[in-house]
Formats: C-alpha cells, structure tokens, sequence
C-alpha cells in the first residue's frame, strides 16, 4: 500500500512538473494533436517509470530541479575578472565541458588525431575502433594487434609505436587512471609524457577536455594565442609569460577562460 501511495504521488509530481513547464512557452494558439499525443505518452512514462523504478523518477525530478549551470562560479568569477570574458561568456552562454571516463580511448584518440585534420582523424579512429570487439580498443587488444593491423587503418609507424607505448604503460602500472584525481596537474602532467608520442600540449588538453580540470593554461596553444591576439588586441601574437600575464586574473579558472577563447574561434 505504502508502494503504491509513493508511485502515485511521484507520478502526479511529475504531471504537475511537466504540465508546468509545458505552460512556460504555450501560446494562446489551441494545442496541436501532435503535441498532445507527445504529452500523453511522456506522462504514461513517467507513471510507467513510478511504479517500476520510483527511486529513478526522484532521480529526475532532481535533475530537473537542478538548473544551475555546472560552471556557474567559474563564469562569474571571469565575467567580473576580465571585461573580455564577461562579454564572451554573455556571447556564447554557460561552458558546457563534460568529463570522459574512459581515459585509454581519449588518449589513443589523442595520439591518432596529431596533425590531422578533424574529418581525417575521426575517420582513422573510426576504423581503428572497427578493429576490436565491440569497437572498444583496451591496452591488451593493442598489445596483442599485429602493427601492420594498425597501419592498414591509416596509421603512421610512429602512431603504431606510441599507442603500443601507452597500451604497455597502462599494463605495467605507469598510468593508473583510478589515481588520477590524486595528483595536482603539474605531477599528472608529467606522468602521461612518459608515454611516447603524448607531449605536454596532448596532456593539458587531456587535463582541461577529459578530467575538466579548473586552473590548465596551455601557452603552447596555437589556437589560444590566436584568440589572445585578436581579443586583446595585441600586435602580435603573445608569447608564454605575455599569456600568463593576461590570465593571471583568471586564476583559478584557466581552463574554463581557455574553453571561451576557443569558442571565440568557433574551435570547441
């Protein structure tokens, strides 16, 4: 009884919810047949999700009531850090960098991506992946790969050396992703260059893009440099300890003004 008084409340919550956000942009026009029928099945699901898994609609309805952009205090904290930033934040709206757990694949991705173009890349990576169960590359897969397997998806020899490099340093412990969190930038940063073929550029870019680490300033960034250049205007484009001077009021929230500049050059 206690179950089904539960699944009933949660699923009138959720009518109530939805009817009200529905009413947010409704018009004075009569409803369509279209979006009634949509409307009705999403609340048949909802009540469907109440009675088979009550604990995941409160799931939902937290999710939902939770609209507070993830980067909200990095955002404020540039906008009145640097007028720069508080007008490329009003320009292109809340950060929305998101984490990327499986740390093998972003790196081999990382390592087959050099000095491609994006289209070439995606399409080596996608027949590099094809070549696994599943489509799933694992450092004991690429070990146990033939090279010449390798070089047959488009592969350079050098990429075929460094991905059976990272494949080997995830096996004998020099990579341990579940310590990751553990290590500050700098010692997390020099642990991924022991691998052949990953320079500090691909780790800062790891750092910032897959862990969303807060406070990564990457001075080798052709592109940041660039962004720097034209948002500043500066004669030139900067060198290191210009760059460092110009984002030294971000700090502590590099990595987030660096998704920005990016974003100026349409580059996210």
């Amino acid at each position: 009884m206690k179950t089904s008084l539960k699944a009933l409340s949660l699923f009138v919550l959720a009518v109530v919810i939805t009817q009200k956000n529905s009413n947010r942009g409704a018009s004075a026009s009569p409803q369509s047949p279209k979006l009634y029928f949509a409307r009705t099945r999403f609340r048949t699901a909802l009540f469907l999700l109440s009675i088979i898994r009550p604990q995941s609609l409160l799931i939902l309805f937290a999710m939902a009531k939770s609209s507070k952009p993830l980067f909200e205090e990095a955002e404020k904290h540039l906008s009145k850090a640097d007028t720069v930033m508080n007008r490329l934040i009003g320009e292109r709206g809340h950060c929305t960098l998101t984490p990327h757990k499986d740390t093998f694949y972003v790196l081999c991705d990382s390592i087959i991506s050099q000095q491609l173009s994006v289209k070439a890349s995606a399409t080596i990576l996608k027949r590099f992946c094809a070549l696994f169960p599943k489509e799933t590359p694992t450092p004991e897969l690429v070990l146990k790969l033939d090279a010449d397997d390798i070089r047959a998806v488009g592969c350079s020899h050098a990429k075929v050396r460094y991905v059976k490099d990272l494949s080997a340093k995830f096996l004998d412990g020099t990579l341990k992703p579940k310590q990751f969190s553990q290590l500050d930038d700098e010692d997390l940063i020099k642990t991924l260059v022991q691998v052949k073929g990953i320079g500090r550029w691909t780790a800062e870019m790891y750092l910032i893009f897959s862990l969303n680490r807060l406070d990564v300033m990457a001075v080798d960034d052709l592109g940041l440099r660039k962004a720097m250049m034209q948002l500043y205007e500066l004669p030139a484009m900067p060198k290191p300890a210009e760059m460092l001077a110009i984002a030294e009021k971000w700090q502590p929230y590099r990595s987030i003004a660096s998704w920005y500049l990016w974003r100026s050059l349409d580059n996210a």
